[in-house]
């Protein structure tokens, strides 16, 4: 919830395989914003990572180095598909 007095400018940075949407944006005043985290793993195995979120900066900057940070993390699983195919044969003579 944007609780200041002027629209507030975020924009997100994070590593692969997190992906934040949307990543950049303007909440006004009054105003929220729900940001959807997903994971687009390329292995199985455990991640652990830093997001940082910059608020406020260029012509809305009222703080110093104006950055949020935050801890991800995921599992991430292969996707594996298992499939039976049952053949059947007629022969027309």
């Amino acid at each position: 919830m944007n609780e200041g007095e002027v629209d507030a400018p975020f924009r997100w940075e994070v590593p692969p395989p997190f992906v934040l949407e949307p990543s950049e944006g303007i909440i006004p005043v009054g105003m929220h914003q729900n940001i959807k985290v997903s994971v687009y793993p390329l292995e199985g195995t455990v991640f652990v990572s830093q997001a940082a979120c910059y608020v406020g900066e260029g012509v809305f900057a009222i703080i110093p180095n104006p950055v949020i940070t935050t801890k991800l993390s995921a599992i991430g699983r292969l996707r594996q598909l298992n499939m039976y195919v049952k053949y059947e044969c007629s022969v027309v003579t």
